[in-house]
Formats: structure tokens, C-alpha cells, sequence
């Protein structure tokens, strides 16, 4: 079973670079886009870098108080046998 997922894998991911030229990766494709709409790409990338920042902030301020509430825990439980 794993090796035939393998096979799929392999088989997709050369299927992709196939499609996108993955043969021949010389070939620079360069967009039309107008300053107007360059601009708002990008702020609109900077947008979803900062949120995405302010997730990773939250969920390092969640493990902290995981691992608080974790500890808390296991105090609790030494105390309770002990008792």
C-alpha cells in the first residue's frame, strides 16, 4: 500500500512539472501587471505576512499557557497521590 502511494506521488509531482514546464525551467514567464496592481499585491502580501505573524505570535502564547496549564496539572496530581 505505502509503496503504490509512493508511485502516486511520484507520478503526480511529475505530472505537475510537466504541466508547468518543469522539462525546460529556462523559461521565465513574467506577468502584465500594472504598477497600480503590483502595489496592490503587494500590500495585500504584506497584509497576509503580518497576520500570519500575529497567528504565529498567538499560537506561541497559546503553548506557553498549554505548557503552564500542563505543569499546574501535574502538580495537582502529585499532590493528589501523595495525599
Amino acid at each position: 500500500m505505502e509503496q503504490d502511494l509512493t508511485n502516486a506521488e511520484d507520478s503526480y509531482w511529475k505530472t505537475m512539472l510537466e504541466l508547468i514546464g518543469g522539462k525546460n525551467m529556462s523559461k521565465t514567464i513574467v506577468p502584465d501587471v500594472t504598477a497600480s496592481e503590483s502595489d496592490d499585491y503587494e500590500k495585500a502580501i504584506d497584509q497576509m505576512l503580518s497576520e500570519m505573524r500575529q497567528v504565529n505570535e498567538k499560537m506561541d502564547r497559546d503553548q506557553v499557557e498549554i505548557d503552564r496549564l500542563k505543569a499546574e496539572t501535574r502538580e495537582i496530581l502529585t499532590r493528589l497521590k501523595a495525599a
